[in-house]
């Protein structure tokens, strides 16, 4: 199956706006080419509409008589309406209102649950919902978002990690990690800890959280302590570890649904040389982004399709 995006028809008009001059762009061209391409060409698309209201639209446009009656905003709707109905477009009145009226124990009882939201609420309460269920959730407000830019933290010599400068990135359901070395006798667990922080979510309600770290040095006995220690802390989560000693690595790479953060050193608290982090926003660095996940997803022999980042780049064109 391809990732889902759950979406209010009011994200999906103004976002159609956008496409066509009809408001003013203010956010970065390129987040607006990815809204694109994952809206219409990578996922299975889901709107709070009843799906008998969506089969009306789409009839109108066939009706020339009825379709020259229509308001402005109304065609446009219709129109990119049509350009999604190559995939059937589903029906998410149900979870967006479970998020509406923050009636969160009734998540976990959906059939189908969101990949991406796509909400025309502010960001502070898109936040919230990233924050218990780890889904990248965008605003209508997602132009005025400052975690939405590239961010640059340089480590000096023998400098402890500040790994406070990362509190803004968004929480995720599924991480990747690529780090050749990461099971070296000298790995630092309570660092992998406070970075695995940034990312899981403080009040997960969600039924799990996927891990996969990729190595090409193996340790057994520093694998299964780290395997422990993970699970004992999240037991939310399912940590598989992925050897692949033939994979050329060289930056370590953390990958969640919304964000890559990259550091050309391993994953500790002091350095003994200068090193830098930088983290890049998904929708930036889209191309970029998902050519490298699909070389990590590419070394796993057993591919987990339940996890969102596997079904992102999996059913990508």
């Amino acid at each position: 199956m391809q990732p889902s995006i759950f979406m209010t028809v009011d994200f999906f008009v103004r976002f159609c706006k956008m496409l066509t001059n009809q408001e003013k762009l203010s956010m970065d061209k390129k987040w607006l080419n990815y809204l694109e391409e994952i809206i219409f060409e990578k996922s299975t698309v889901y709107l709070n509409i009843p799906s008998v209201e969506i089969t009306r639209l789409l009839r109108l446009r066939q009706n020339k008589e009825e379709y020259s009656k229509c308001n402005k905003e109304t065609k446009l709707l219709i129109n990119y309406l049509f350009k999604l109905s190559h995939n059937r477009i589903r029906d998410c009145r149900e979870a967006v209102e479970i998020f509406r009226t923050q009636k969160f124990e009734k998540y976990n009882l959906l059939t189908k649950k969101p990949d991406i939201l796509f909400l025309s609420d502010t960001a502070e309460f898109c936040k919230e919902i990233s924050e218990r269920f780890g889904v990248y959730c965008i605003s209508n407000d997602v132009d005025l978002d400052p975690r939405n830019t590239r961010v640059t933290v340089k480590v000096f010599n023998r400098e402890r990690m500040n790994i406070n400068e990362f509190n803004y990135l968004p929480k995720s359901n599924s991480l990747i990690i690529e780090d050749p070395f990461i099971l070296d006798n000298d790995w630092d667990g309570d660092f992998i800890d406070i970075l695995l922080s940034c990312f899981y979510p403080a009040r997960f309600n969600n039924p799990k959280f996927y891990l996969s770290i990729i190595y090409t040095e193996e340790n057994i006995t520093n694998r299964l302590q780290l395997k422990n220690r993970l699970e004992r802390k999240y037991p939310l989560m399912q940590v598989d570890f992925v050897f692949a000693p033939k994979y050329k690595l060289h930056d370590r790479n953390i990958y969640s649904n919304s964000f890559w953060l990259s550091c050309g050193l391993g994953f500790q608290k002091h350095y003994k040389k200068a090193t830098q982090w930088d983290s890049y926003p998904l929708a930036l660095y889209y191309t970029e982004y998902t050519k490298r996940l699909k070389a990590c997803v590419n070394t796993m022999e057993n591919k987990p399709l339940d996890n969102p980042l596997v079904r992102l780049v999996e059913f990508r064109n």
